[in-house]
């Protein structure tokens, strides 16, 4: 159900292009002309190693999220990412990293104005 996705050998068909017959020996780098050239910021960049169709998705959403486990998953609508799956677990994570990082800056704040105490713990 899922794709791995390692970028290797695709080719994206436009409406109207011809299918070729796959390659029998690979291309290598040096070998391989884009017809178009498409720039960095126009390449859309997937975030997660698995992806899976909309319509795959919307056949067996619990199997999808089953078989995922703790990886997220790109939904993909027509090639593009439409949204991102992932756990609880993951995403809990994901959320207190945002926080951690969000309060860093005003805890340095408060520690540079601040004066601290020594204080004894047995004197408590």
């Amino acid at each position: 159900m899922f794709v791995q996705n390692d970028n290797t050998n695709r080719h994206e068909y436009k409406r109207g292009e011809q299918r070729k017959a796959p390659l029998k020996e690979p291309i290598t780098a040096l070998q391989w002309e884009p017809k178009d050239a498409v720039t960095e910021a126009e390449m859309d960049v997937l975030l997660a190693d698995l992806t899976i169709s909309m319509s795959d998705f919307k056949k067996n959403p619990a199997k999808a999220i089953r078989d995922a486990g703790a990886q997220p998953v790109a939904v993909l609508n027509r090639n593009k990412a439409a949204f991102y799956m992932v756990n609880p677990d993951v995403f809990e994570a994901m959320m207190d990293q945002i926080d951690e990082a969000r309060l860093a800056p005003l805890v340095k704040a408060r520690m540079a104005r601040a004066s601290f105490v020594v204080v004894d713990p047995e004197d408590l």
